[in-house]
């Protein structure tokens, strides 16, 4: 099975979850969000090692593509990391603005 890290800013949380309830709805089970209760980072850990650990972990990236995502430190982390491992970026709109730059 397939594992799909997504990378959005934490500013898109409605959207993200929106997506992500998409996805499992059509059978991905396998899916990382960092806020998620069940599959995301848990309380404790350290957040930064466990975001570039599940980047790893995944088959690919999804990239939820809005203003503040694009601006993203963090995501722009996740995106560079993904492309330095060579997964697959997938690049979802979920609000008109600027491309990443990756």
């Amino acid at each position: 099975m397939a594992v799909l890290f997504v990378s959005h800013s934490s500013t898109d949380r409605a959207a993200t979850e929106w997506v992500g309830e998409r996805l499992r709805a059509e059978g991905l089970a396998a899916l990382f969000v960092d806020f998620d209760a069940d599959q995301g980072i848990p309380a404790g850990r350290n957040w930064e090692r466990e975001l570039y650990s599940q980047v790893r972990k995944a088959d690919a990236v999804l990239f939820l593509s809005s203003p503040a995502s694009v601006t993203s430190q963090w995501c722009f982390a996740e995106v560079a990391l993904a492309r330095l491992l060579r997964k697959p970026v997938f690049p979802i709109v979920i609000e008109a603005g600027p491309r990443h730059p990756l």
